[in-house]
């Protein structure tokens, strides 16, 4: 699924609503967003914004991928982990450094199936010198 016809429908239809609701909220007629889902017409920079503020996922309807939203509590965990590593590391990290290690593990933490520890966290501790 990579055209936008296909992943703006996919998109309208995952919000749940019709293509004349669609439309009304996205500023043009049916027929438009029919002709914009059939791949006759490509739509413009102010529809894709109405159709973003009503809930398009933007990453999605361009490439078809999601876009990860962030997960406060996956975020507070990765945080905690990197704590504990850090005791268990006996290390010290700049606000920079921490950073930058907390965004690997928040998207390891976030992939489905991968476990984090703090034992596991100390390889990550290497990446920061």
């Amino acid at each position: 699924m990579n055209k936008i016809c296909e992943t703006l429908k996919f998109e309208r239809k995952r919000l749940g609503f019709s293509q004349e609701h669609f439309a009304n909220l996205c500023g043009v007629t049916r027929g438009s967003q029919a002709n914009y889902e059939s791949g006759s017409r490509t739509p413009d920079a102010d529809y894709l914004t109405a159709a973003i503020k009503a809930g398009c996922d933007l990453e999605f309807l361009f490439n078809g991928t999601r876009s990860k939203q962030l997960d406060e509590a996956a975020l507070e965990d990765c945080i905690e982990i990197l704590e504990d590593a850090l005791v268990l590391a006996g290390r010290k990290l700049t606000a920079k450094q921490k950073a930058r290690v907390i965004c690997v593990l928040y998207d390891e933490y976030t992939d489905d199936g991968v476990e984090l520890t703090a034992q596991s966290v100390v390889r990550h501790l290497r990446l920061v010198g």
